[in-house]
């Protein structure tokens, strides 16, 4: 029975093939584990700014708890409920760099008033950063007596306001909260 020989030719083939998908997986390994850095980099500036941000494991359910876990966890959910408006104003444009975000969480006495402002011809860049994210597809307003003004005669938000929400953002999916 003849032995069976490879060259050497194939040796180095067989090992070039090696070498390239090992380096391929590696250089994707260290761009997620970049874009994890990034956006937890982002996630601790936004909350300096009291908003709250939920992440989701996105990858193959066999790796949500293996050491490659935090290659796949993306922040998805944002809640600005204990922001003032100042702070809203200054964090809304950083809503672009959360690349997986896809629904914020907004009280209606924030939200509201702004949209008013853009229905009656002023710009707004809250609205102006919910409208261009790329992601976003949900917006929950609280409107019932926890999301509106803290004065004591203060109209209760009502569906009109709803409405109006859904006509200054019509690429979102506008979830209203409401206690009556």
């Amino acid at each position: 029975m003849p032995r069976r020989r490879f060259r050497l030719r194939t040796l180095l083939i067989v090992t070039a093939a090696i070498v390239l998908t090992a380096g391929a997986m590696r250089w994707w390994y260290d761009s997620q584990l970049a874009e994890f850095a990034r956006q937890k980099r982002v996630v601790a500036e936004l909350g300096k700014s009291h908003v709250t941000v939920a992440w989701e494991f996105l990858g193959p359910k066999r790796m949500e708890h293996s050491r490659l876990d935090r290659v796949f966890r993306r922040p998805t959910n944002v809640w600005f409920e204990y922001i003032t408006d100042g702070e809203l104003a200054k964090t809304a444009p950083r809503l672009a760099e959360l690349t997986n975000l896809t629904t914020a969480y907004l009280l209606g006495s924030q939200i509201v008033p702004l949209a008013r402002e853009v229905q009656a011809g002023e710009t707004n860049g809250v609205i102006e950063a919910l409208r261009a994210h790329p992601t976003l597809r949900t917006l929950v307003v609280d409107a019932s007596i926890r999301g509106t003004p803290a004065e004591f005669d203060a109209p209760i938000y009502s569906r009109d306001d709803l409405a109006l929400l859904e006509e200054v953002l019509p690429n979102l999916k506008i979830e209203w909260i409401e206690v009556n």
